[in-house]
């Protein structure tokens, strides 16, 4: 059973352009099976819709969290790519119920609009090493909107 679908992401190298989704990938297609291959530190995810979750594999040595040099999430995500891996929304799910249960007492999720400070609230957060920020993750904008 093919499991989900192993893109390879060519970019453009280090510029600064928003990026929003997926179709701003050069794709190149192939096939994996294990998906505890999403559970790598350089895998992350990228954005959801209604039948999929795209997760990038980036460049190795690259802190997606650190606010100070990647201040948004997405575009450090598409400017280090070098895979994009989509799978079926219910193949995740599925992985996910397999998985041994948390809790989720420690996870907090800050939502703010734009032009609010949120940019410094996530480098505050980032500077304390008690947190894990992701700002701007396309995934979360993308449910937003």
């Amino acid at each position: 059973k093919q499991w989900y679908q192993r893109r390879v992401a060519i970019t453009a190298g280090d510029f600064k352009v928003h990026h929003r989704d997926e179709r701003s990938f050069l794709l190149k297609f192939g096939s994996l099976k294990d998906l505890s291959y999403l559970e790598r530190e350089d895998v992350s995810l990228y954005s959801v819709s209604e039948q999929e979750f795209v997760f990038v594999r980036t460049k190795p040595g690259i802190d997606l969290y650190n606010t100070e040099q990647h201040p948004f999430l997405f575009e450090i995500q598409h400017t280090a790519a070098v895979e994009l891996l989509t799978v079926p929304l219910d193949t995740v799910l599925e992985y996910l119920r397999s998985k041994p249960a948390r809790d989720g007492s420690n996870i907090s999720f800050l939502y703010n609009t734009g032009r609010s400070g949120s940019t410094l609230m996530a480098a505050m957060m980032y500077k304390t090493k008690q947190f894990v920020v992701q700002s701007e993750p396309n995934s979360i904008l993308q449910l937003a909107l």
